[in-house]
């Protein structure tokens, strides 16, 4: 049997039709799917910031790593986002800066001074235990619980994630408004 070779638009698109067509209240968390209601950060706001942060810090130049963008399959709404945060940021200053999605091209832009913004903590994390980030400055995205465990280096965008849930059982009980949801954030980890 053939299989349709789909779009990304219209993969999301039957995605989304198909959420609507359980008839009960959905939300999501993390990733905006168009038509249905999103609770989290403000994914471009947040990278921004983190970006002019790094930008303050005055590097030789920045590398922007996200190896998603590899995977053609993946709802690329938050990364998408956040790239754009930090597009926006770059452009216009006088700094040197790199998009990267793959480590082995990353190494070839590493030079004294250099920052690197992953779209992850994920990411982050694998740039920093692999030892290629040597004393580059990194930071990523999420403040996934183990940078505060095992007391990582690690710049973050970090959220109440209490308060994304409490919100998201909220609106799953009483589904009264469809406006998104966006909660505030901080840099942590400078």
């Amino acid at each position: 049997m053939k299989y349709p070779v789909l779009s990304q638009l219209e993969i999301l698109f039957h995605f989304q039709k198909y959420l609507k067509s359980w008839n009960i209240p959905v939300v999501t968390v993390g990733n905006k799917v168009d038509g249905i209601k999103y609770i989290g950060v403000d994914n471009y706001s947040a990278m921004k910031s983190l970006s002019q942060y790094v930008i303050s810090c005055k590097p030789a130049n920045i590398i922007y790593f996200s190896p998603i963008f590899n995977d053609n399959k993946q709802n690329f709404y938050a990364q998408k986002e956040r790239f754009r945060g930090f597009k926006d940021s770059v452009c216009g200053e006088d700094i040197d800066w790199h998009v990267v999605n793959d480590e082995k091209i990353l190494l070839s832009h590493i030079k004294s001074g250099t920052a690197i913004i992953a779209s992850t903590d994920v990411y982050a994390l694998k740039i920093l235990f692999s030892g290629i980030a040597g004393e580059c400055l990194v930071a990523g995205f999420d403040n996934i619980p183990s940078i505060q465990k095992y007391h990582i280096p690690l710049i973050s965008v970090d959220s109440n994630k209490q308060k994304h849930a409490e919100a998201v059982v909220n609106y799953l009980i009483n589904p009264h408004k469809d406006s998104d949801e966006f909660f505030s954030y901080q840099i942590i980890g400078i």
